[in-house]
């Protein structure tokens, strides 16, 4: 029997498409931050090691239930495990259990303050941000700013830098009942990039281009990390020491 050139052709595709189809999905949930810095190296990552790394950036909170709920192979987490477990746990008793986690650290980033490009103000301290988020400060002349009334814009409590601002920044003092809650960094470029008085607070990364990015001047570092279920297993293991290498 003659196999004709194009059938083997079109034999060869389809076993590729199968094979290609049947791979292994790794995903990979958590803070938007990390899923901006893995995107551009997953793609080679997964090739290496013959899986597919799916990024779902639905924030740090989330990505640890993620995880322990087996939603996920790997948390990406932006701020502190301990207080993330505490946070989750004080509404869902017993569901993050820290002892039974492993922390693979990957870098430290810096928290801006992000205003309207109008607003001059070129430095907030610790003290003025608290007095700004926590509504204290109700007009940004009070620190140096134009005549505008403060418009307080915060993350969802799963988020990481809000996670640490609230740790570092706020202490025992609440957020202002009238701040307005967004789920996702682009709203809350959107919303600072539309209103001269708004304020909020985000990574250096998620900070967009039509607003303006303030550094405190006292540091505000948010470490990021991956999360795994104990010592993890071929191939995550190799795959969250190559994206440490590569994202020192």
């Amino acid at each position: 029997m003659k196999i004709s050139h194009v059938s083997l052709s079109l034999s060869v595709a389809f076993a590729l498409a199968l094979s290609a189809s049947a791979q292994t999905v790794l995903r990979f949930a958590g803070a938007t931050t990390l899923e901006k810095a893995i995107k551009p190296i997953a793609g080679a990552i997964g090739q290496t090691h013959k899986v597919t790394i799916e990024l779902v950036p639905n924030g740090a909170g989330r990505g640890l239930e993620d995880l322990v709920a087996g939603k996920a192979q790997v948390a990406m987490l932006a701020g502190s495990l301990t207080n993330f477990a505490a946070q989750i746990n004080g509404k869902k008793p017993g569901t993050i259990d820290p002892e039974k986690l492993k922390v693979h650290p990957l870098f430290e980033m810096g928290a801006v303050v992000i205003v309207h490009p109008s607003n001059p103000v070129a430095s907030l301290t610790h003290e003025q941000i608290r007095g700004l988020f926590s509504g204290k400060i109700t007009n940004w002349k009070e620190v140096g700013g134009p005549d505008t009334p403060v418009l307080i814009v915060i993350s969802a409590p799963s988020d990481g830098v809000r996670s640490v601002v609230t740790e570092k920044i706020m202490a025992d003092t609440a957020y202002a009942a009238t701040a307005r809650m967004f789920q996702t960094s682009p709203e809350m470029n959107k919303v600072v990039a539309q209103v001269p008085g708004a304020v909020a607070m985000l990574s250096e990364k998620n900070a967009a281009p039509e607003v303006r990015a303030i550094k405190p001047a006292q540091p505000i570092l948010v470490p990021y990390s991956l999360i795994s279920i104990g010592e993890p297993t071929e191939p995550i293991k190799s795959i969250i020491a190559e994206i440490q290498t590569r994202l020192k």
